[in-house]
């Protein structure tokens, strides 16, 4: 990509969990996730805490009703956390 002229753009697909069979399992699951021991193969129970992006999602729904000229893009996945703003305002 060096010698190439101009920008360029650079799309790596990753498999998910590769080479730890739980996670090869359940891709989606696995998908950013605390600390955890990986001999046990159990996750820990999440906190019922709100998370960033679902905060971020809901003031970003709250943002879109206001304004309908609100744009936003978000990075590709495939099931992604806080989806409630894009099936709200596709």
């Amino acid at each position: 990509m060096r010698e190439l002229k101009g920008p360029q753009f650079l799309h790596i697909r990753t498999k998910k969990g590769k080479g730890y069979t739980p996670a090869e399992n359940d891709p989606i699951g696995y998908h950013g996730v605390p600390k955890f021991d990986p001999t046990a193969a159990e996750l820990p129970k999440s906190k019922a805490a709100p998370t960033y992006s679902n905060i971020f999602g809901d003031w970003l729904c709250e943002m879109a009703e206001r304004d309908p000229k609100l744009s936003a893009l978000r990075r590709q996945c495939v099931k992604a956390r806080n989806g409630r703003i894009f099936q709200t305002f596709p």
